[in-house]
């Protein structure tokens, strides 16, 4: 047993050389093609490695993103983390459904 590979017990990795910072679901089969950039509320990528801590990593949100936004795919049995897209349009969805009597439509 690796004691030192801490990383096993994270369900969601983040990877940045400081310009570029993607983040991902920690799973076995995952490829880079599935890292993705964080982004604003206009689909703006965050980049920058201050940048994307100040959003992503904001306590309440990255607490948000680990235990409702990350998700089990049942037929490969591994983690996936949502889009940022994705997101945004639960949020919406939420927040509709809170803040009305109407249907959760957007």
């Amino acid at each position: 047993m690796d004691y030192f590979n801490t990383s096993k017990f994270s369900s969601s990795l983040i990877i940045s050389n400081g310009v570029n910072t993607r983040y991902y679901a920690n799973n076995r089969k995952q490829e880079f093609k599935q890292t993705f950039y964080w982004a604003d509320q206009e689909n703006n990528h965050i980049t920058q490695l201050e940048e994307f801590a100040d959003s992503f990593l904001e306590k309440c949100h990255v607490s948000k993103m680990i235990c409702k936004y990350i998700v089990l795919h049942e037929s490969d049995k591994v983690l996936m983390v949502l889009r940022p897209y994705q997101y945004y349009a639960v949020e919406a969805i939420i927040e509709r459904v809170k803040n009305t009597d109407k249907n959760g439509y957007i």
